[in-house]
């Protein structure tokens, strides 16, 4: 849908009723081209990273890690889905 505003062109942007985390599992388990994340039940197509990002994401976790080693904890980065996560933010 567009409508004038002014100079500009605007489009509206669709609501979609809230997804159960159950259905943006379902989704991200179906997935093999694109990331997403979900946010109060409402689910967000990610944009792909960058060599650079990739990199500098690898050497965070690396450090993190690292401080890390005595403990029962870890970091991990974005391509991992836990199975006990969060009702108000996933990423996958």
């Amino acid at each position: 849908m567009h409508w004038e505003a002014g100079e500009h062109k605007v489009m509206a942007q669709q609501r979609h009723p809230p997804m159960t985390v159950e259905e943006y599992l379902q989704l991200d388990k179906q997935s093999t081209e694109a990331k997403y994340e979900y946010i109060d039940g409402h689910v967000h197509m990610l944009a792909r990273g960058t060599p650079n990002h990739a990199k500098i994401s690898g050497n965070i976790v690396t450090a993190f890690n690292n401080l890390l080693a005595h403990r029962s904890c870890g970091v991990y980065t974005s391509d991992c889905c836990g199975e006990r996560l969060s009702q108000y933010c996933l990423a996958s």
